[in-house]
């Protein structure tokens, strides 16, 4: 069965490239996916991804833009982890024009059609993904990302 994974904060830590995330929404998200190159491994994620890999096939599903598919490519490589081959990122488009849990579940369908398999889950750290997912009749694992334990309250929350 298949298994997708998200990228930013839940393979890769991206904190590093936070300062470039503006408040007025005029962040160049190309220039961000660029500088995946310096982004540190999450290992609990990392640990999933190997215990699944002799049992399952495992792709990327990521929003981050195709300029960048070089550098994913190798980031991915350097640290162990091989997606079979398959990384669908987005177009040269900025995907956070369209509503990117939606551009999620999108390419997890794409996924299913291209592997010829049915999704076991899907890995995020976004909770609107998740969401997304569970509508769409997916099961979704979500992370604890480090900015979102970070930025954690105390307070529950709920999706």
């Amino acid at each position: 069965m298949l298994v997708t994974f998200d990228l930013d904060s839940t393979l890769a830590d991206t904190r590093h490239r936070h300062s470039l995330i503006l408040e007025d929404g005029s962040t160049d998200w190309q220039a961000y996916a660029m500088a995946c190159a310096s982004d540190a491994l999450i290992t609990a994620c990392a640990s999933l991804w190997r215990t699944l890999r002799p049992h399952h096939t495992l792709w990327v599903v990521s929003g981050r833009s195709m300029a960048a598919a070089a550098l994913t490519a190798r980031w991915l490589d350097a640290q162990g982890l091989d997606p079979d081959g398959v990384i669908l990122m987005s177009a040269d488009r900025d995907v956070r024009t369209v509503d990117h849990a939606q551009y999620k579940v999108e390419c997890i369908q794409r996924a299913e059609r291209m592997a010829g398999e049915r999704l076991l889950f899907h890995v995020d750290d976004y909770p609107p993904v998740a969401k997304a997912c569970a509508e769409a009749g997916y099961e979704c694992l979500i992370l604890a990302s480090p900015q979102r334990l970070e930025a954690f309250d105390g307070r529950p929350s709920y999706i």
